[in-house]
Formats: C-alpha cells, sequence, structure tokens
C-alpha cells in the first residue's frame, strides 16, 4: 500500500512540475473528438473548435515540427492554404516573427475560430480569407465535418450527408495563383482532397515557390492522383520527401482501411535540390 502511495504521489508531483500550458495539453488530449474550448497559452487565449485534431496539430508542429524550413529573409513571404484554427500561423510567427502570411479558410464556424486567435495573438502582417481554393473562381457544395476533416463535396460523397458529423453548405473559392506574384517562402497546402487540383491551376507559378508542403488525401471509389502531384513537382525542380501521418490499416492486401472515406493521407514536404 505504501509502495502505490509513492507511485500515486510521485506522478502528481511531475504533473505539477510540468509547464502549466503543458499541463491543459494533457487534459485535452483526454477529451472525446468535438469538444469545443479554449486553451491559455502563453497569456494569449487560445479556442479550439476540436480537442483531438487541437492535440493532434499541436505535436505534429510544435514538438515535430514538420513545417520547419529555412529562410534567407526577415519577412519571408507564406501562403497558407487550410489554416483551420489557426495553429499552422502561430507556429509560422513564432518561426519568423516578421512573417508575411496570407492564409485561407472556406468555413463559416473555423474561419471565426481563426479570426479570434489571430486577433487575440496580435500578429500583424497576416491576411485572413475567407475562400477556398480551387482551380476556378466559383461557388461550391461544401462538407463541414466541424473539425479538421471539411471538404468541397465530389459526387461519390453524398450518403456522407446521412453521417449527422457532416453539414452541406456552400463555399465560394479562388485560385491559387492570384497570390503567387513574388517569390514564396513557404506554400502549405492542406485543404482535404483539393490539392491535385489548386497545384495543377498554380502550375505556371511553382517556379516562385521555395517550399511546398502538401497533405495529399486519396477516398474511397475516387482515382488516386498521387502521381500527378509528383510529377509536377519533378517537373518544377522539386526533389520531395514523403511520409504516412496516419496509418489506416496493417494489412492492405486484406483490408482496406478508411477515415471520414479517405484511404490514404500523406505527408509531401517538396524543396528545391541544394546541389
Amino acid at each position: 500500500m505504501k509502495d502505490l502511495y509513492r507511485k500515486i504521489k510521485s506522478k502528481v508531483k511531475n504533473f505539477m512540475n510540468i509547464d502549466p500550458f503543458e499541463r491543459e495539453l494533457i487534459k485535452v488530449q483526454k477529451l472525446p473528438r468535438y469538444t469545443k474550448g479554449e486553451i491559455n497559452w502563453s497569456g494569449k487565449m487560445l479556442k479550439y473548435i476540436d480537442a483531438n485534431s487541437f492535440a493532434w496539430t499541436y505535436d505534429e508542429l510544435f514538438k515535430r515540427h514538420i513545417y520547419r524550413f529555412e529562410s534567407n529573409v526577415e519577412s519571408p513571404l507564406i501562403i497558407d492554404c487550410g489554416a483551420n484554427i489557426g495553429l499552422s500561423i502561430i507556429y509560422f510567427k513564432e518561426l519568423y516573427p516578421n512573417a508575411r502570411i496570407i492564409a485561407f479558410e472556406p468555413d463559416d464556424q473555423v474561419f471565426d475560430y481563426l479570426d479570434f486567435n489571430i486577433k487575440s495573438f496580435d500578429f500583424d502582417k497576416v491576411e485572413l480569407i475567407k475562400k477556398g481554393l480551387w482551380k476556378e473562381e466559383t461557388e461550391l457544395v461544401f462538407l463541414s465535418e466541424g473539425a479538421d476533416g471539411n471538404r468541397i463535396m465530389n459526387n461519390d460523397e453524398k450518403l456522407l450527408l446521412e453521417n449527422k458529423k457532416y453539414k452541406k453548405n456552400s463555399i465560394f473559392t479562388t485560385k491559387l495563383s492570384n497570390y503567387i506574384q513574388e517569390n514564396v517562402d513557404f506554400l502549405k497546402i492542406d485543404i482535404e482532397g483539393a490539392e491535385t487540383d489548386v497545384l495543377l491551376e498554380a502550375n505556371d507559378k511553382l517556379h516562385l515557390v521555395s517550399n511546398i508542403f502538401i497533405e495529399y488525401h486519396s477516398f474511397v471509389n475516387q482515382p488516386q492522383r498521387l502521381n500527378e502531384i509528383l510529377d509536377i513537382l519533378s517537373k518544377k525542380g522539386f526533389k520531395y520527401y514523403m511520409d504516412i501521418p496516419v496509418s489506416l490499416t496493417d494489412q492492405p492486401f486484406l483490408h482496406r482501411g478508411s477515415f471520414l472515406s479517405m484511404d490514404l493521407l500523406v505527408n509531401i514536404y517538396a524543396y528545391r535540390n541544394s546541389d
């Protein structure tokens, strides 16, 4: 009994010695998906729309630093396609405080959280655009999942509307090429399946971009287009590295794993050959 007491006391002591933000983060990690909340971040209040995706994204960005890049300029230009609630912007601003950032987020509810968080952190040189990115300027049907899986609806996804988590609305879209008018130090594209068409549309401007992060999404019953993205990058002089952030199956020959109708996620890190 005394040993058990010592172990419990030790765990409590270790927990209390952790940075207050980290303690709060541990609590957030235990919350169920789609739980909304807020957290004090170095004296700034940050609101999250989904505890699960907040904890996951925080780990990717601030623990593993998947967006970390080097720039020789004091005020690099960053284009953030799919900013969600703004964790990527916070990361970029910690990395380069004078960075100029253009960020896109089409979902009405998510954009409200994004706008609040950017104002809470009092960032300057950040332009928030409430539009989606697509191959043309138009109005499209959009599926809102309530977290980080919001996306343009394709014809095979009508059944998803039967899932109570999804709501159908419409968004206005713009073209990425309109915003690549000078050298871009970092282009981040995490737009839940629209990435291939958006890259194709902006193809003639990609020579102005130094680094590109793409989260590629493959969908059940849809042709896979990863080869198109890699072909675009290769022809524009990029080398690339890839990893799989989430394993959806351990036996792909036997079991076709999926999540929110996605059957493959791949992180692509594209950079200029230094040779």
